[in-house]
């Protein structure tokens, strides 16, 4: 046991590199692997696409065209190996890459309620609210009958009140 431990300040600094190295290699390698799965998912649904396409037409020249470029996909990840990365794993395909950079048409939002209809709409509201506090003010609150509040003489003489003050 003690023939494993740092003697030294200077062993438990190396030691402790290169454990925090074997780490962020860890989380690299996964996130790796995620990024790769991710990639192998893609290709399979567009490969799914493209097979139930040339099922749905029964055209030769599509699936000579499926044969073509998938025994170029496995030729290319043959011929590029990389020392660093696991023989288990699959190598990312850069024809992948492309898919991604087809541009969707931008979404355009229809409203289901039009901007000048929401105004006059808001204008509305204000109005009943108004109409309807001057109400329950006058009938509940003032004793008086709610139906008064519509006519003139009331108005005038609140006004009246108003201006004496």
């Amino acid at each position: 046991m003690s023939a494993n431990r740092p003697k030294t300040r200077e062993e438990y600094k190396q030691l402790k590199l290169e454990e925090m190295r074997m780490a962020e290699q860890a989380k690299s390698d996964e996130k790796q692997r995620a990024k790769q799965a991710k990639m192998e998912l893609k290709q399979a649904k567009l490969d799914s696409k493209l097979k139930s396409k040339m099922d749905s037409r029964s055209d030769s020249k599509l699936s000579s065209k499926l044969n073509s470029e998938n025994s170029s996909k496995t030729d290319s990840k043959i011929s590029k190996v990389d020392p660093k990365m696991d023989v288990n794993q699959p190598k990312l395909d850069s024809n992948l890459d492309s898919t991604k950079a087809k541009v969707r048409p931008k979404r355009v939002r229809i409203r289901l309620i039009p901007i000048w209809l929401r105004l006059v709409i808001l204008i509305c509201m204000i109005i009943i609210c108004v109409t309807a506090g001057a109400l329950v003010g006058y009938g509940v609150i003032g004793g008086g009958k709610a139906t008064d509040v519509f006519k003139e003489s009331t108005w005038t003489h609140i006004r009246d009140l108003i201006d004496k003050k």
